[in-house]
Formats: C-alpha cells, structure tokens, sequence
C-alpha cells in the first residue's frame, strides 16, 4: 500500500486534502503531511514515501525547489503539484522535473482520484498489484454531490468548494 506525504503551508489544505485521500482513495499505508517544504526532509528519512503531493508558492522553499531536491536520492517517489496558480512557467517547470500532475486549487476529489490513479499506474511496474482503484473511483462519486457534507470542512473550505 502507498504512503502519501502531503506538503502545504495551509493546515486546512492539508486536512482536506487528508480527508479526500481517506475517504475516497485506494487503501493507503499512512497519510503524511507536513507544513512546509523545509520539513519535508525529515518524513522522507523514516519512511518510504510513495507519491508526495505539494503546494506551490509556499513560505521558504517552493514547491518546484522541492520536486528538484528528492530525484537524485529518491528517483520513486512520484508527484503531483497543487497550486492556486495556473501559470505556465510552473506548469512548464513541473513537467520539466518529472511532475505526473498539476492540479489547481481547490483540488476536487476526481482530479485528486485521477493523479493518484496516474501515480499508481507509474508505480505498476515497481510494486504491481495496488489494490483499490475501483472502489475510489465509486467513493469520489458518492462524496462528490456535497463534498463539503462529507468532508466536515471549515467555512473557507466550504466557500472555496461552492
């Protein structure tokens, strides 16, 4: 089963994003998350993360600096950007460093279904067999017409998903 490492310097991004992943993904080993890119380091020492998801812009290092800093040391881990920004010097950027997806914010549970889905397919061929595809698929649509009734999401988490 997958590890999943969450970075975002917005707590409540974090959470949702969490709860998205519980609630509507493949059976997951552990959902880490982390604050910032500076924190990053230390979860990628003690575990084996699978695929890491990471907001760009964040205070200090940058979710781009990030994806450039584990390949050398962790050339498995797969990547999906999240940004409030729809820039294409990031898109570019992201592509360039091997990035699988780039999402937008706010990040709805299909998108998220569908970047984890690439990354485990990526992931086949190096731990074949990850269970659950199907049944996230049918979670994301069961949560989908109120996900903000599902998710127990915050007033700002609930604006931004109106």
């Amino acid at each position: 089963m997958p590890v999943i490492l969450l970075v975002d310097d917005e707590e409540w991004i974090l959470e949702s994003l969490r709860l998205k992943l519980n609630r509507s993904g493949p059976p997951i080993e552990e959902v880490l998350a982390c604050t910032g890119a500076e924190q990053v380091l230390a979860p990628l020492a003690t575990r084996r993360v699978d695929i890491a998801i990471s907001a760009i812009p964040m205070s200090g290092l940058d979710g781009l600096s990030l994806c450039c800093v584990p390949p050398q040391r962790y050339p498995h881990i797969q990547k999906i950007i999240i940004s409030g920004h729809s820039e294409f010097d990031y898109a570019v950027k992201a592509i360039q460093e091997g990035v699988v997806s780039y999402l937008l914010k706010p990040v709805d549970s299909i998108s998220l279904y569908d970047a984890v889905k690439s990354c485990l397919e990526r992931m086949g061929s190096q731990r074949p067999g990850v269970p659950g595809l199907a049944s996230m698929r049918e979670a994301v649509y069961e949560y989908s017409d109120n996900p903000v009734q599902h998710l127990g999401a915050p007033d700002e988490l609930a604006r931004l998903l109106r």
